[in-house]
């Protein structure tokens, strides 16, 4: 029996050192905050993982700068801020890919993950609505 397909998402696993999660373990000890949190990419109904294809698309440039701001949001969560990422309404948040081209990626978190929703160059100073909306209504298929 086959399942209809399901929008999902694919988990993000960044490797660090055996040195560097001994040191993070060590440093937490006394915060009880947890080693990492674990990032999804959305994956729509044709299987196709939109945030992840539109970093590919862009070149191994703009691909670096994302896992490095990936992995800070997966190091602190809810706790990464400004100049980094910073909420923009409901749940939503945006992750912020700074240099030449600004590029954004929409996140939300879904069950104590992280699901990245959706990755747009931005060209303005605001956010374009289409892409609030596109990412609000992929948190909708979610939850």
């Amino acid at each position: 029996m086959k399942l209809a397909k399901k929008p999902s998402a694919e988990v993000l696993i960044c490797s660090h050192s055996t040195h560097e999660l001994k040191a993070r373990s060590f440093l937490r000890a006394d915060y009880n905050v947890s080693v990492a949190w674990d990032i999804f990419f959305y994956e729509n109904p044709r299987g196709e993982k939109v945030v992840r294809e539109f970093l590919e698309s862009e070149g191994e440039l703009l691909m670096a700068k994302a896992v490095g701001k990936i992995s800070l949001l997966q190091e602190y969560g809810p706790f990464l801020g400004m100049p980094h990422a910073r909420k923009i309404g409901g749940k939503l948040y945006e992750l912020r890919i700074r240099g030449k081209d600004e590029v954004r990626i929409l996140y939300a978190f879904v069950q104590n993950k992280i699901c990245l929703l959706n990755a747009f160059r931005k060209k303005t100073m605001e956010i374009p609505e289409k892409e609030l909306e596109t990412a609000a209504n992929r948190l909708k298929t979610l939850t």
